[in-house]
């Protein structure tokens, strides 16, 4: 009997992670409050500094801004899917 607690999409993840040494790619997109978006950006900057060297498997990360100013996409690459979920 299958745990209703995890989906099928984690199992495959998990299974995928076992089989695969393949680099994994993660985005998120972010829209802080109005008015907060340099605090934002300035605090996701701080935080890319802070781990730069400590998460085994992260290879780094890119935030990108949008064209109105309004919202944030960050892009973060890790070595492997396994890397990325023992994170």
């Amino acid at each position: 009997m299958s745990d209703p607690l995890i989906s099928d999409r984690t199992r495959n993840q998990d299974a995928l992670a076992e089989e695969s040494s393949e680099p994994v790619l993660l985005v998120n997109l972010f829209t802080p409050k109005e008015g907060h978006e340099d605090d934002f950006m300035r605090a996701q900057v701080g935080e890319y500094e802070r781990l730069n060297g400590q998460v085994p498997g992260w290879i780094g990360n890119r935030l990108g801004r949008a064209v109105d100013g309004s919202g944030f996409v960050n892009i973060a690459l890790f070595e492997s899917l396994k890397l990325y979920q023992n994170w």
